[in-house]
């Protein structure tokens, strides 16, 4: 009977949007390498180094561990406005980097921001580093089966915003808060304060409150996260800190 047909469009994103226990453990296995990047891009980051080099070093490090694709964004600089693709330009001393690191294992991704800088933190650069810590926490405290993906970027653009930046909570200072990550597609969504799906177990997203701020620039914070009923299990294990090197 056509009228009992459905529209493909509607079904893919609603059976997709569910992992199954085999997809989560893809997805577990690629934000393991994109911790693995992480760490290495902490270890080599130099002075002099163009971005580009680190940007390689990074995914050499995901493909060595099995990693078949890798969505990477790398940029370096006293005052970014956003994260973008790698560049010939060398790394300073100070330079604040930002990453964006996105392998694939077998089909699925697992994302992971975070910022290290060249050099020590400023106070400022801290104190708003701190901001991105507490709105990631509560922002996964939001992502409960049963409640609306539109409470976790509440939670994050709440925090932000008393922690004394309410105007730069909306485009173009940032996206989103996050989105949905597995089978290489955003389903089922972004991390929008208006509209969402209804969370539910199995569901995964990355969630990053990732944000510009004018006294110090782009700073970013994100890891994947599988929905369960106790509150979001963490599937990238690099903690939810600010990294850098002196000297």
């Amino acid at each position: 009977d056509p009228a009992s047909l459905h529209d493909e469009n509607d079904i893919i994103p609603l059976v997709a949007a569910v992992k199954a226990a085999a997809e989560i453990a893809r997805i577990t296995r690629a934000a393991q390498m994109a911790d693995a990047g992480f760490a290495t891009l902490r270890e080599v980051a130099r002075v002099g180094m163009r971005e580009y080099e680190l940007s390689a070093e990074v995914e050499a490090t995901m493909k060595a561990l099995g990693a078949s694709d890798n969505f990477g964004l790398i940029a370096g600089g006293s005052h970014n406005t956003a994260v973008r693709g790698a560049t010939e330009r060398r790394l300073e001393a100070g330079d604040v980097i930002v990453g964006e690191i996105t392998p694939a294992f077998h089909g699925y991704h697992a994302q992971l921001c975070r910022t290290f800088i060249l050099g020590e933190p400023t106070p400022k650069q801290i104190e708003n580093f701190n901001i991105l810590i507490e709105a990631e926490r509560q922002a996964c405290a939001a992502a409960l089966p049963g409640q609306s993906s539109s409470a976790i970027a509440r939670a994050a653009n709440r925090v932000i915003s008393d922690g004394g930046y309410p105007e730069f909570c909306r485009a173009p200072y940032m996206r989103t808060r996050g989105h949905g990550l597995g089978r290489g597609a955003v389903i089922p969504g972004d991390l929008d304060p208006e509209g969402g799906v209804t969370l539910e177990e199995g569901m995964t997203f990355v969630i990053h409150p990732n944000q510009y701020f004018p006294d110090t620039g782009y700073l970013m914070l994100g890891d994947t996260v599988v929905i369960e009923a106790g509150g979001p299990r963490q599937l990238t294990k690099t903690p939810p800190a600010l990294f850098w090197r002196a000297g």
